[in-house]
């Protein structure tokens, strides 16, 4: 990513925003993650754009921002398409959300953490 230097002489990459740096500095701090990762603050289209979400996603890592009680439902848990990028303006397309179809690399212990949560949970319903 381009970086330029900020005002207090940090190197910052160009496409970070205030609120996606805000959102990432205070995320120790939330006492209630699940909510914050959920369809009503991290992937509400209002107040966070597809890039905010997907840098996010980035910093923080899939597992600690995955919607876990809404993981089902197209309007939250907004995975990385590489479709995205042929919809510009998008609002929530059924390309852009991916279908709430999930990327696990089995060789990396999140993606098998992922995996196997989402097995977990197949089964139990």
């Amino acid at each position: 990513k381009d970086e330029e230097e900020g005002e207090d002489g940090l190197l910052v990459p160009e496409d970070y925003t205030g609120r996606e740096e805000l959102f990432v500095m205070l995320w120790n701090f939330v006492t209630d993650q699940g909510l914050c990762c959920s369809r009503y603050v991290l992937y509400d289209r209002t107040l966070f754009s597809r890039q905010e979400m997907d840098n996010i996603r980035f910093r923080l890592g899939k597992l600690n921002v995955m919607d876990a009680y809404f993981c089902c439902d197209d309007t939250s848990h907004v995975p990385r398409s590489p479709v995205a990028t042929q919809c510009p303006g998008c609002v929530g397309c059924v390309a852009c959300l991916g279908n709430n179809r999930f990327q696990c690399d089995l060789t990396a212990h999140e993606g098998f953490l992922l995996a196997r949560f989402l097995t977990q949970l197949g089964v139990a319903e």
